[in-house]
């Protein structure tokens, strides 16, 4: 455990002084491709380290009884893996690989610091959701790269629908992205037909997934099973900044598209703080999906800074904060000991 502690702290010191260092290093060649593997093989090797973890290892072992209408992409990770023998470490592999690629591709597209907006994404978007919650973190990479993805149309669709075929309950937050393009000012009629449609696609999906559904209610909301004793500080936390990108918002050169996706989920989330006090394990889940605002909005505040001097202080900060929240979570975290419970798949 402690040596599993200890490397996490690591890669994040490594990574945070990238970001901090950001300037002096952005020219030299192939540093990202050295995180990236870093990544790869410390994530890929890891056994029995994530909350979900013996869940995953039962379906991996029990392929033949899983409903090929559920979570499809992952499913077909796991036959891939099974088919060719490549074991679980190389099932390991290709889920890490293509959760990164995405979330890679994701900060790339930002431009400014990719090493700073890494480090927002460690705490949570990686840890807990890239190697702990695997099917979600999956759709969560995706539907990222979805929202700044700006080339063909076919590509862009595409990449909207992959998060559901991961995860069913990604369904809301592509049905959400949609439903805050209808509000488009400059034409009625259009947002009318938008409206129309997205009521049609939202009445077809729950009369398609009505079944599970009806046990995401039960199990999330009726059941006690699980208790997300800290989505209220996560989902604080998230309203702070969304409170300040309101506040703000007309200072902001941003798309948009992407826009107003940002401005009603900010009002979402805030409406969201209070639920979580009651219903904190499914607020929790549907938020995991708008915790990528956090890197956008951090992003857009540095990104306006003109001030170098104020800007590597912002970034310094940052920095800091986030490793607070870590080892935050770490020592103090409920859940957090199945992260930390470290062996990997050569000692095992």
């Amino acid at each position: 455990m402690i040596f599993f502690f200890m490397t996490l702290i690591i890669l994040y010191f490594f990574i945070g002084l990238l970001a901090i260092n950001y300037e002096k290093i952005k020219n030299i060649k192939y540093i990202d491709l050295l995180v990236f593997t870093l990544f790869t093989v410390f994530f890929s090797i890891r056994w029995e380290v994530g909350g979900d973890w013996g869940t995953y290892l039962n379906y991996y072992l029990d392929l033949g009884r899983r409903d090929p209408f559920h979570s499809p992409l992952f499913l077909n990770i796991n036959l891939f893996s099974n088919l060719t023998k490549i074991d679980y470490l190389g099932k390991n592999t290709i889920e890490i690989i293509i959760f990164l690629i995405p979330i890679f591709y994701f900060l790339k597209k930002l431009e400014t610091n990719f090493y700073l907006y890494l480090c927002v994404a460690y705490p949570i978007i990686i840890m807990v959701y890239g190697i702990g919650s695997v099917r979600q973190g999956l759709a969560i990479a995706y539907f990222s790269a979805f929202l700044l993805y700006d080339g063909n149309r076919f590509v862009k669709f595409s990449l909207s629908i992959i998060p559901i075929f991961f995860h069913n309950t990604a369904i809301f937050i592509v049905l959400f992205y949609y439903a805050t393009q209808v509000w488009d000012k400059i034409n009625f009629r259009n947002a009318y037909v938008n409206l129309i449609s997205i009521c049609a696609i939202v009445f077809l999906t729950f009369i398609l997934f009505q079944e599970q559904i009806d046990l995401y209610i039960r199990y999330y909301v009726y059941e006690t099973t699980y208790d997300s004793k800290g989505a209220f500080i996560r989902t604080t936390l998230l309203v702070f900044l969304c409170m300040a990108f309101l506040f703000n918002m007309k200072k902001f050169t941003i798309e948009k598209k992407l826009k107003n996706f940002m401005f009603f989920s900010s009002i979402f989330i805030i409406c969201c703080l209070p639920l979580s006090i009651f219903f904190s394990t499914p607020i929790d889940r549907i938020l995991g999906y708008f915790m990528i605002l956090k890197i956008l909005i951090i992003y857009l505040f540095i990104k306006n800074i003109r001030d170098e001097k104020i800007k590597s202080l912002a970034t310094n900060s940052v920095v800091c904060f986030f490793f607070i929240l870590l080892t935050v979570w770490m020592y103090f975290g409920a859940n957090s000991i199945f992260w930390l419970r470290y062996d990997n798949y050569f000692t095992f």
